[in-house]
């Protein structure tokens, strides 16, 4: 499953301390990064766009999520592939079970 996530930051950078938890979840193998960019909205108003990384975040995503950032943030923008979620829904199969629904949560 792919997730479109979104981590807002005060200020002009993100706080580095959420990073080492994705690098361990990609490490291990329960999610991969297929995409990655900063959203930076300055204090005018004014955009930038920092490290576009995969071209699978489109600029329609990038202007949604610049339209609700706050100036004077910055967005970690992914996007995720629940690389365990191919395991456990194979072994799902093989009991004759199956997924009807399966939403994003948002924290």
């Amino acid at each position: 499953m792919l997730e479109f996530v979104v981590l807002d930051f005060p200020g002009d950078a993100p706080d580095a301390a959420y990073a080492p938890e994705l690098r361990r979840l990609a490490a291990s193998g329960t999610v991969r990064i297929l995409d990655a960019l900063l959203v930076r909205k300055c204090t005018s108003g004014t955009v930038e766009v920092v490290d576009p990384a995969g071209g699978l975040i489109g600029d329609e995503d990038i202007d949604d999520v610049a339209a609700d950032l706050a100036p004077g943030h910055t967005a970690v923008v992914l996007v995720l592939d629940h690389a365990w979620e191919a395991g456990a829904r194979s072994g799902l199969r093989g009991t004759g079970g199956r997924v009807v629904l399966a939403t994003p949560a948002v924290a």
